[in-house]
């Protein structure tokens, strides 16, 4: 069939409300959507926690002057497909945190850092850490050894009372990390032997635990279908010709990191062409995100042991 023809077709469909040209490129292209998000890596790196808590904040999109709060996207305008935005409360709500000014942890209760001139993304374990990289401070299993580790001057939560190394979790994560400044050998070691020998080591500073609000995750999908989407240059084209010919109203959104191969399209339940994309994409495997934030909050609800009395600040 001609492509003149088949745009005539298109039309007529579209007409009737189904997006002829997008599942056409669906059913062509079976990488076109993101059916689902890889597990994230599982090291002692703080860069290696998904920031689900400050994905409504500006950086997550290809607009330039992106305003916090705000998606931008395409929609139809008389007779053109034309950029838009719109304002969207709950994604400045999205994420929320809670600090307990002053809490204490054992040093086992630690489960990773935030630097070390060590690539801490290669390590499962601050046990590996200290075994692979720091063997030399393992040679005391002991007392002394665990003394030894513990005064070194650069375990600022230790040694200094003005630092600003603090404590920090994640609730969708659950563990805990150290944002450090240096140390971060000689507190892996030290947390290596005080597990070994059983010895408790306390330590005080500010913990601050940032979550996601299910309050605000349920407003996202009470106003917005949202699938995922490959985010390459291509597909991103496509998906926007695709649109633009149903003239159906969309916003995108990059995902955090390290899922920031994926593109999160948002369609308004109150334009029913956009749900007939969102029908179309969810039929040919897109992934729900909408289901994924939910099952983020409920990840949270599980956290056990969680700090008691907090100063609670939502994020903006």
């Amino acid at each position: 069939m001609s492509t003149f023809l088949q745009r005539v077709l298109d039309d007529v469909r579209g007409n009737f409300g189904e997006p002829a040209k997008l599942i056409r490129t669906l059913q062509s292209n079976k990488k076109f959507v993101r059916p689902s998000l890889p597990e994230p890596p599982r090291s002692v790196a703080l860069s290696d926690v998904v920031k689900w808590d400050g994905w409504g904040h500006p950086g997550y999109s290809v607009f330039q002057g992106e305003k916090p709060g705000t998606l931008y996207g395409w929609g139809p305008a008389s007779d053109r497909f034309e950029s838009a935005s719109v304002k969207v409360p709950a994604l400045l709500s999205l994420g929320e945190r809670r600090e307990v000014l002053d809490w204490t942890c054992d040093i086992r209760d630690v489960h990773g850092l935030s630097s070390s001139k060590s690539d801490l993304t290669t390590f499962e374990s601050l046990d590996d850490l200290a075994v692979t990289n720091s063997p030399e401070m393992l040679q005391d299993i002991g007392q002394k050894g665990l003394q030894d580790n513990l005064a070194h001057k650069e375990i600022r939560v230790l040694h200094s009372e003005s630092t600003h190394d603090c404590f920090v979790s994640y609730s969708w994560d659950h563990r805990i990390f150290l944002i450090n400044s240096g140390g971060s050998h000689h507190f892996a070691a030290a947390r290596y032997i005080a597990q070994r020998i059983g010895e408790p080591v306390p330590i005080r500073s500010k913990l601050t635990i940032h979550s996601l609000n299910e309050n605000a995750v349920r407003a996202l999908h009470k106003e917005f279908e949202i699938v995922c989407l490959q985010d390459h240059a291509g597909i991103q084209m496509d998906f926007h010709e695709c649109m633009s010919a149903f003239r159906a109203r969309y916003f995108t959104k990059l995902l955090p990191r390290p899922h920031d191969d994926t593109v999160a399209v948002f369609l308004p339940r109150s334009e029913p062409r956009s749900m007939k994309v969102a029908l179309a994409l969810k039929a040919h495997g897109a992934m729900d995100l909408n289901a994924h934030l939910q099952q983020l909050c409920d990840m949270q609800k599980h956290e056990e042991n969680r700090p008691g009395p907090d100063l609670i600040r939502q994020e903006q």
